[in-house]
């Protein structure tokens, strides 16, 4: 009876671990300008680290762009987490996704203006948004 919770625990323990471990914060070339890509999660667990990893890129002042389509889940303490960082930085946008990501920043305080919409690699979202926007009009 006692071995089922303490797996429990070990299986959340292990999934959170990995979750810290799996901190990617790269420089890339997109879309014909370098930006700073975030290719993790970023939750409670991992939203310091992150903070810290994206802040030590964007001190020179070069990147303008905080890419965040590659990571594929954001809780609301690592969005206010990357509104601090956007705060701090106010010439740097941020992309996101989904939808979701997008109000996610929203409600983290960051404006509107500031959080692009791109969608994945293969489809740009706001293009289908405006398609369906206006086939329903």
């Amino acid at each position: 009876t006692v071995s089922v919770p303490v797996g429990l625990v070990l299986m959340l323990l292990l999934a959170l671990r990995r979750m810290a471990d799996d901190l990617r914060v790269d420089v890339k070339e997109r879309h014909g300008q370098p930006v700073l890509a975030v290719n993790s999660s970023v939750t409670f667990m991992t939203a310091s680290a992150v903070r810290d990893a994206v802040e030590h890129h964007l001190r020179d002042g070069k990147l303008r762009v905080l890419d965040l389509r590659g990571s594929h889940f954001i809780d609301a303490t690592g969005a206010m987490a990357l509104a601090q960082v956007l705060h701090a930085h106010p010439d740097v946008e941020a992309w996101v996704m989904r939808e979701r990501g997008w109000r996610k920043m929203l409600h983290a305080g960051i404006p509107q203006e500031r959080i692009r919409l791109i969608g994945n690699q293969a489809v740009s979202m706001p293009e289908v948004f405006r398609a369906v926007e206006a086939s329903a009009a």
